[in-house]
């Protein structure tokens, strides 16, 4: 079976919402040559500056960590004003949305522009996903994952740092040069080269939106956390620290004269996250409706089904996407909702108990993504064992992100629930190295068979050739 991508990208590494990445990096001002095997985030000179001062900070907490290079690309940044972009920096530079510039005017805002030098990391996780779809990678992948989790991850939520940008796009995957050659086939597209990568690393980047916050102890809500639109690397709870839900959620409190019960909350939520999304905008609104859709479109009766797609999507946000983010929701209300001493509305508790618990796990957990979207777009063509992973996935993203949580989520089963993905892709590799020597087998054997039935009808013919 032969898996194949349908999102092949540019040769941008990445636009994001503060700045877009260049690589090779960009030429600084007054310098001759680019940074050797380095790549450049173009950003406006306030989040630029800002984003280098948060490095530093973050550094200085970080390099704490036991091997900590392994884990977070944080090392060897510099910043400085850029030189005229040329020719080829202007490639694709249309897919640049976050400065709000075009190449038809770049060269002359750069005083309005700074440039964040960094060594070349490796490629995202989603892009390497893409390109090394192979069993025995897929596992190297999956062990490294689950060490980042569990070494670089939480070591760095226990010192009360939060990245809050989890994603696959966040997470780069750097193989060195340790590549090999073909070894044994062992793969999702029987077409394609195995390598080999005993020296992988998986680190995460951009350090931008990076929270630094101590639990109970009062301190000023972050800012970061406060007003943010639905994002899909970010717990649907994130839309409880608004302005706009604490003004509508204690006037609704105001209103009902008692404890409001699960419906009377549940056509709060749903009001709120219209009124929400009208103000703020879409944010990822649009993208969890995708994954909700890849999620359970095939669970839909043939009525929904042999709608046109973008009826089964409309059915999927009514039936699913709303459902979920408003049930996740309520059940927190549900548990957590709390007035201060002086008598206005408190999330703090939630914050505190959850939220930052499980906001950098929650990231982590979406940035297999790309895995199952590569299954779905191949639906047609999975094998058993591939069935089976895109139903594991399937389970993962409904137990550890979508599912309403009122308490942190428990990483000894989501480390297990990904090292079983393991046993079923070690499983694979067994049954396709039993099949590939049986395979050579067949050949060698109608190989032989070939050979003695050609050579035993010319001895007959010769014998009859004797005989006449």
């Amino acid at each position: 079976m032969k898996i194949t991508d349908k999102k092949l990208g540019g040769k941008m590494l990445a636009s994001g919402g503060f700045g877009c990445i260049f690589s090779p990096a960009l030429r600084c001002h007054g310098s001759k040559n680019r940074k050797k095997n380095g790549v450049s985030k173009l950003m406006t000179s306030k989040n630029a500056k800002d984003e280098f001062a948060q490095l530093s900070i973050i550094k200085s907490e970080l390099d704490k960590i036991h091997n900590y290079k392994n884990f977070f690309l944080i090392d060897n940044f510099s910043i400085c004003k850029p030189n005229k972009l040329t020719h080829s920096d202007l490639e694709n530079f249309d897919k640049c949305s976050a400065l709000k510039i075009d190449k038809n005017n770049i060269n002359e805002r750069l005083d309005d522009l700074l440039a964040i030098n960094m060594l070349y990391g490796g490629i995202t996780l989603g892009e390497f996903i893409v390109n090394n779809k192979s069993y025995v990678n897929l596992i190297v992948l999956n062990n490294k994952m689950v060490n980042l989790l569990l070494h670089g991850i939480l070591p760095m939520n226990k010192m009360n740092i939060y990245h809050n940008d989890v994603k696959d796009s966040n997470i780069l995957v750097d193989i060195g040069d340790d590549i090999g050659g073909d070894i044994g086939g062992e793969t999702l597209d029987e077409n394609e080269k195995n390598i080999t990568i005993n020296n992988t690393r998986v680190r995460i980047i951009d350090w931008s939106l990076t929270i630094k916050y101590k639990p109970f102890e009062n301190q000023p809500f972050p800012k970061k956390w406060r007003n943010r639109p639905l994002q899909f690397n970010i717990p649907f709870s994130v839309i409880l620290f608004t302005d706009l839900f604490y003004d509508s959620y204690s006037g609704f409190l105001r209103e009902t004269y008692s404890i409001p019960n699960k419906d009377q909350l549940y056509i709060f939520v749903r009001d709120y996250l219209y009124s929400w999304i009208k103000q703020r905008g879409w944010g990822h609104y649009k993208y969890i409706n995708k994954i909700m859709y890849m999620l359970f479109i095939h669970d839909i009766d043939d009525n929904v089904s042999n709608l046109e797609i973008e009826d089964q999507k409309v059915y999927i946000q009514q039936n699913y996407t709303d459902k979920y983010i408003i049930n996740y929701l309520v059940e927190i209300l549900i548990h957590f909702t709390s007035y201060k001493s002086d008598g206005t509305l408190n999330m703090r508790n939630y914050l505190d108990s959850v939220f930052i618990h499980i906001v950098d796990v929650w990231g982590f957990v979406s940035a297999y993504l790309p895995l199952y979207e590569l299954f779905f777009e191949n639906y047609d063509k999975l094998t058993n064992a591939q069935m089976i992973l895109l139903k594991k996935l399937k389970t993962i993203f409904l137990k550890y992100l979508y599912e309403p949580r009122i308490e942190s989520i428990n990483i000894e089963s989501l480390v297990n629930s990904l090292i079983n993905m393991n046993l079923i892709m070690d499983f694979e590799i067994i049954n396709q190295r039993k099949t590939n020597k049986l395979s050579s087998f067949r050949k060698k054997y109608k190989k032989t068979t070939s050979n003695k039935t050609t050579s035993k009808k010319f001895t007959m013919k010769n014998k009859k050739f004797i005989r006449q």
